[in-house]
């Protein structure tokens, strides 16, 4: 079963998902990349995600306890995040065929 890791590195994968460990008072934006989601993609959206924490840096939202699988537009997971400090983005895409491809 996949979930939070835990450590000092920036970012740790774990599953199909990726857990952000920042330095405490920093804006953490922690994604979660559903199986959908190309793995050729994810590092832009983890250097979007830098530079948002870069711009949000002095920002500081209050953590919660996000005790239920993720859910969003039809794409969901079975772990539980836990403890969410300060943004979780759910990652995902619909890939399926489109005539004349």
């Amino acid at each position: 079963m996949c979930g939070p890791v835990t450590g000092e590195s920036d970012t740790t994968n774990n599953c199909s998902s990726s857990v952000r460990v920042g330095v405490a008072d920093h804006y953490r934006i922690r994604l979660h990349f559903h199986s959908s989601f190309p793995s050729t993609y994810q590092s832009a959206i983890r250097a979007a995600a830098d530079t948002w924490e870069t711009i949000l840096a002095d920002t500081e939202l209050p953590s919660i306890h996000w005790g239920r699988p993720l859910s969003c537009l039809g794409f969901s997971t079975e772990e539980n995040p836990g403890t969410v400090d300060d943004l979780l983005i759910l990652v995902a895409a619909d890939v399926s065929p489109t005539p004349n491809q």
